[in-house]
């Protein structure tokens, strides 16, 4: 189906539960799921949930131990982060 920013959100939140759980790979497979799909949505333009998914993706990553794929995670959230807001601090 075409993808949906509150299917993408109930996604990411089934993703932390499965992370809380220590089901990490059914949290990087919904995680995953959601950053697509809201990437989708947002047609690849820089969106704030689009920068929360790869963060909450991070964070999955590094407690998987996958710590080049966490960091690339992180540091695409930040650059969207720095595209919607700028330099200033919130």
């Amino acid at each position: 189906g075409r993808p949906h920013s509150e299917i993408a959100k109930i996604l990411t939140e089934l993703g932390l539960i499965y992370k809380e759980h220590g089901e990490t790979d059914k949290a990087v497979e919904h995680l995953e799921s959601s950053l697509t799909m809201t990437q989708q949505f947002h047609s690849d333009r820089a969106h704030l949930e689009t920068a929360r998914a790869l963060n909450q993706l991070g964070l999955v990553y590094r407690e998987l131990g996958e710590f080049g794929r966490a960091i690339e995670c992180h540091q695409s959230s930040i650059a969207m982060a720095k595209q919607i807001h700028g330099d200033q601090p919130h």
